[in-house]
């Protein structure tokens, strides 16, 4: 491989390939796609479409035509298979597919022994990456860092979303709940700061923000006399900072693996 290519091609690409489908799943895909896709094929094609783009673009090693036709026709498979469910488990699962294919398809490209027969679907070794020749070790820490963010802050937001909803509907007043949007805001905001913190080794900056949000909820929790309500708003709070926490630590134990 090149002179900045990482000695590891099985890393560079797990890499380039998760947050390929980070992106593609949770920045690129509004609410308004991910719920057409489920009727319209066309709207399947195109998100699958954006993903397996995002996959041969950021991943730079041309010559492996086969990772977007395989992203493309799993991912398609992948997404049919969950359909309209709006389970937290559903999509945890739907998630854990895509990644699986993801590890499968980079060990079968870098390390799996081909016989002579199939040696036309890779070449080994593999090409220089071309955006790792460009920009050096800083390409995979840049995807690593950003990858983090999506998934805490969008995808950390559908998760804790299917996550309450069962507990919003035991719910009798809504009013309560305050602004339209307000809570998954402040929940996406509270995951950036505690991911920011975890990637610069602040942690205990994450029990200042545990105290700060415990005393702007305080009223809201002692007056009211709804139990229910009380509970809602403690395990959306968990739930999101749990999130953050996991995301952060992940990219770090990534982060010193390319050091």
């Amino acid at each position: 491989m090149g002179e900045h290519a990482i000695p590891n091609g099985l890393k560079y690409l797990l890499i380039t390939l998760l947050a390929a489908h980070f992106v593609g799943d949770f920045l690129f895909q509004s609410e308004t796609l991910s719920e057409a896709k489920c009727e319209n094929k066309w709207y399947l094609l195109l998100h699958t479409s954006i993903v397996a783009g995002l996959s041969y673009g950021l991943c730079g090693i041309w010559d492996l035509w086969l990772i977007p036709v395989v992203i493309f026709v799993t991912h398609i498979l992948l997404d049919r298979l969950k359909g309209h469910s709006q389970q937290w488990q559903s999509f945890l699962l739907d998630q854990a597919g895509h990644i699986g294919i993801i590890f499968i398809l980079s060990w079968f490209l870098v390390i799996y022994p081909l016989p002579a027969s199939l040696m036309f679907l890779t070449t080994r070794p593999l090409p220089s990456p071309y955006w790792l020749n460009i920009f050096g070790p800083f390409y995979s820490k840049f995807l690593v860092v950003s990858s983090a963010f999506v998934v805490a802050v969008l995808g950390g937001a559908i998760l804790v979303q299917l996550y309450v909803d069962p507990l919003l509907q035991q719910m009798s007043n809504r009013e309560s709940q305050g602004l339209k949007g307000a809570g998954k805001k402040i929940g996406q905001l509270e995951r950036t700061l505690i991911l920011i913190f975890v990637l610069v080794g602040e942690i205990t900056a994450v029990g200042f923000l545990v105290a700060a949000k415990s005393i702007f909820r305080f009223g809201e929790l002692k007056n009211s006399q709804k139990r229910k309500e009380a509970e809602y708003i403690i395990i959306g709070t968990f739930i999101s900072f749990l999130v953050a926490l996991i995301i952060g630590y992940v990219a770090c134990i990534v982060l010193k693996g390319l050091q």
